[in-house]
């Protein structure tokens, strides 16, 4: 069962929402199964030989048509956030979503904390800065994303939406304007290839799982950080040496940017002063 803060790929999404009730009722067809069923089928494989009924056979079919046709640039290792999926199958698809998907995902809109507000943000190829509709919220002040029931309803956007990575930003309630404005003045410093590259890094490690170091819960929009800059940096240049082409001290500053290390520990830089960025 796939988590709905994560990424998607197509034959994951169309399981999850057109195709898990058939992997629910059936013991001869696991839901990794029916996932490859379906990539098998966007590959063009028969199914013709699968436990698959026919009636099924067709919606499968049905659906890897559906897709090709209205994002011909997707690939079937693309990964998609599980929002922007639901947003394609709900403007682009004529399959019925299923009962189950909806209740899961009511369940996960409805867990986020009180003092928490789910924000959507995206971001291009050329850029660390992740952008989306300015929104001035009560117990945060400006902050800057689309709620997930904007991205759902949006008309259009003015950008492909399916061609940018999305994330979900959590923001407390308590964040304040001046936090909000951190990472794009620390961009200024610290220059646009630095801050590119470590975040790139940082997310990478984030995704293989080192839990002694970073852990994929967000703080503020930011990972949280088991030890101190210092020591996180020289684990990053032991991983990804092409960190070495910018200094630790421009890395260093960059840091805060994506990640929150503990206070009060040795080796622990504060971040730029950001009270007058415009």
């Amino acid at each position: 069962m796939k988590r709905f803060d994560e990424k998607w790929t197509y034959a994951e999404a169309a399981q999850e929402l057109f195709f898990r009730s058939l992997s629910e009722h059936s013991t001869a067809l696991s839901e990794k199964r029916l996932i490859e069923l379906i990539n098998g089928a966007f590959h063009g494989m028969s199914l013709r030989s699968s436990a698959l009924p026919v009636i099924h056979q067709e919606a499968v079919l049905k659906a890897v048509r559906e897709v090709k046709a209205t994002l011909p640039k997707l690939t079937s290792g693309t990964k998609l956030h599980s929002v922007l999926w639901l947003r394609w199958a709900l403007r682009s698809s004529s399959l019925p979503i299923s009962n189950s998907f909806w209740l899961r995902l009511a369940q996960w809109r409805t867990n986020e904390k009180p003092s928490y507000v789910r924000l959507m943000q995206y971001r291009d190829q050329k850029t660390t800065t992740w952008r989306g509709k300015a929104h001035a919220i009560r117990g945060i002040g400006k902050a800057v994303g689309y709620t997930i029931d904007q991205v759902l309803a949006r008309k259009a956007f003015a950008f492909d939406e399916y061609q940018v990575e999305w994330r979900i930003k959590s923001m407390s309630l308590e964040a304040s304007r001046t936090e909000s404005q951190q990472p794009r003045a620390i961009e200024r410093i610290c220059g646009q290839g630095a801050m590119l590259l470590l975040s790139k890094c940082i997310e990478r490690e984030v995704a293989i799982g080192s839990p002694r170091l970073l852990s994929n819960a967000l703080i503020g929009g930011k990972y949280k950080c088991a030890v101190p800059p210092a020591e996180l940096l020289k684990e990053l240049k032991n991983t990804y040496p092409e960190l070495n082409r910018y200094s630790d001290n421009t890395l260093r500053r960059g840091l805060p940017a994506f990640v929150q290390c503990p206070r009060g520990r040795p080796g622990g830089i504060r971040p730029p002063d950001v009270s007058n960025a415009n």
